[in-house]
């Protein structure tokens, strides 16, 4: 809970402190379960002109204050919706739900998976606090490189508890829908098939029977063409998400905040993928289309397309979320510059693309794409 607290976007105490000041153009918490007693990581991203010390300095003060300071009601639950919602969207995936029962398993026993739920369910914010002000300490971290003192003060771990006695008498939940045997050859799933027109032109196939009842879907959307989207290239690459920063009634925060409550994610990025700039040293998102996904379960959906109508319709568009993403586009380039798993795809494509340089379809070079994001 404490890591989610700290890292999440953009409620989080390290994004506020690190990302929103322009100190970091990254900043993640993440705590790992193990068998044994493990550690609370967290990380910072500094941008090559960057304050180092300061960012480090500001990591820390963020950090330990938590132990003084406490947590509030409302971040405690932001990150239990947060934790609980990725578990009952993972709960679906039954190659997820496998793998994180091994998980748990290796741990001592796969039990312990539904165990640790109940516990996230009842975390208090003094819970925090008090875990904050035991473990959060100068002699209880390392920065950077480990450093010896003369008297090191040690921090006394609790003896990892007997799991039989934990599980002993735990008593298990309801069941989630199951889905149905699926025969995808193109045959059936012509005849499974029945397209719908509705009044804007989109077809909808009907549905079958899924695991939990979830929902996939996705909604891709055309605009331009390749002489009036001329000089918008940059710009269309931050579009998708730039509309999920904040509609006319939800700030980029509350937006969140519904999704987590419905159980739901809401992604954009291009026609061609999700999830904004382009992975593995591939361009951008391109201009010319975009694209939202959603993942939700069926008794939630109406909803959620309700707030991909105000996505769509009432997008802000906010300047300073802008900066932001501007910010973490020019560092991720940068780092490019020096990746090989990077530079390898984006060069392959760039000579591949037989277009024009001024044409949209163009594929710019690592280089040219900095300098289109830069100004």
């Amino acid at each position: 809970m404490l890591a989610n607290i700290l890292s999440t976007q953009p409620s989080g105490r390290l994004y506020k402190a690190l990302i929103e000041t322009k100190k970091a153009t990254s900043a993640v918490a993440f705590a790992r379960a193990m068998h044994d007693p493990g550690v609370l990581t967290l990380q910072a991203e500094v941008p090559r002109d960057g304050a180092l010390e300061d960012v480090r300095d500001t990591l820390i003060a963020t950090v330990e204050e938590i132990g003084t300071t406490g947590v509030t009601v409302e971040e405690v639950q932001r990150a239990r919706q947060q934790i609980l919602k990725a578990r009952d969207l993972a709960a679906v995936e039954t190659s997820q739900l496998a793998i994180a029962l091994s998980e748990w398993a290796a741990q001592g026993d796969w039990r312990l998976y539904f165990l640790h739920r109940d516990r996230i369910e009842k975390v208090t914010p003094e819970d925090v606090r008090s875990v904050a002000a035991k473990y959060l300490q100068r002699n209880n971290r390392t920065v950077g490189m480990y450093i010896p003192t003369v008297k090191p003060e040690r921090i006394a771990i609790p003896s990892t508890p007997d799991v039989d006695t934990l599980v002993s008498n735990y008593q298990g939940r309801d069941t989630i829908a199951a889905g149905e045997a699926f025969d995808v050859s193109p045959a059936n799933l012509e005849a499974r098939t029945l397209r719908l027109t509705v009044p804007e032109g989109s077809r909808l196939p009907s549905p079958k029977k899924t695991r939990g009842e979830e929902v996939h879907a996705t909604l891709t959307l055309r605009y331009g063409n390749e002489e009036n989207l001329k000089n918008f290239e940059a710009a269309a690459s931050f579009l998708p998400q730039l509309m999920l920063r904040g509609t006319r009634h939800l700030s980029r925060q509350q937006l969140m905040d519904e999704l987590d409550r419905l159980k739901a994610n809401l992604s954009a990025g291009s026609g061609q993928g999700r999830g904004g700039r382009g992975g593995g040293g591939a361009p951008a998102a391109s201009a010319g289309s975009v694209s939202f996904s959603i993942q939700t379960t069926r008794a939630y959906l109406p909803a959620v397309l309700d707030l991909l109508r105000q996505v769509l319709r009432e997008p802000t568009l906010p300047e300073e979320e802008f900066e932001l993403l501007k910010r973490e586009r020019l560092a991720g380039l940068e780092q490019m510059r020096t990746e090989p798993s990077a530079l390898a795809p984006r060069t392959l494509t760039h000579l591949l693309s037989t277009y024009p340089k001024d044409d949209v379809r163009y594929v710019p070079t690592i280089e040219e794409e900095i300098e289109r994001v830069r100004p």
